[in-house]
């Protein structure tokens, strides 16, 4: 844990923590748990510096962030109360339009199965290769590129009704 470590995951930390974040975002939705899963996966990779293969540490940190996104949906559905299900009453009306269209893209993705809005975001987000997301979900690389695929059209279809409305 020297000085080492600590320069070294600094520049981890630069050069992958805004990637990192924006799928955690754009997973959950949630800023506040964008940035828990962001923080908790850097600090298993701290926790298992010795043990982290480097070139590929940006596909670990991604599958972390996934993969403590799918366990706090598991834990928040166990948690769920008839109060959690009760709407915002925000109006989208005092919204800026910026912010409106981003509400419709999150609620869209929202509607897509986890596997395909995980692959959307590592494909259109992250710019990650058909291979490495494939690795990340642990899917046939075809399946990876059919996942991504079928989520752009279902996501173009849930926009496309949601502006009809």
């Amino acid at each position: 844990m020297g000085g080492s470590q600590a320069a070294g995951f600094h520049d981890l930390w630069m050069a992958h923590a805004r990637d990192v974040y924006r799928f955690a975002f754009y997973l959950s939705g949630d800023r506040a748990l964008a940035d828990d899963l962001t923080s908790e996966a850097f600090l298993r990779v701290w926790d298992a510096w010795d043990r982290v293969a480097f070139p590929t540490v940006r596909s670990y940190l991604f599958a972390t962030v996934r993969n403590l996104y799918l366990h706090q949906l598991r834990r928040m559905r166990r948690e769920e109360t008839i109060e959690a299900t009760i709407p915002d009453a925000r109006s989208l009306a005092d919204e800026a339009e910026q912010k409106d269209q981003l509400q419709r893209v999150l609620t869209a993705m929202e509607q897509l199965p986890e596997v395909d809005r995980s692959a959307l975001l590592l494909r259109v987000n992250e710019g990650l290769p058909y291979e490495e997301i494939a690795a990340i979900l642990q899917l046939p690389v075809a399946t990876a590129k059919v996942k991504v695929h079928r989520a752009r059209l279902r996501l173009a279809q849930i926009c496309q009704r949601s502006s009809a409305l």
